[in-house]
């Protein structure tokens, strides 16, 4: 399973905790998660 975080409008500081939640739930879970980025979110966070 995967899940997209998008950026949006949102605000970088929440993005960046809301990934640490789903990736803390994960590890819980004894799921291995993978980032896969498209180089143009870089641009912008």
């Amino acid at each position: 399973s995967s899940d997209l975080i998008s950026v949006g409008d949102k605000d970088t500081d929440n993005v960046i905790d809301e990934f640490k939640i789903m990736l803390n739930a994960a590890k819980q879970e004894g799921m291995e998660v993978i980032a896969d980025i498209d180089p143009a979110i870089f641009k912008k966070l």
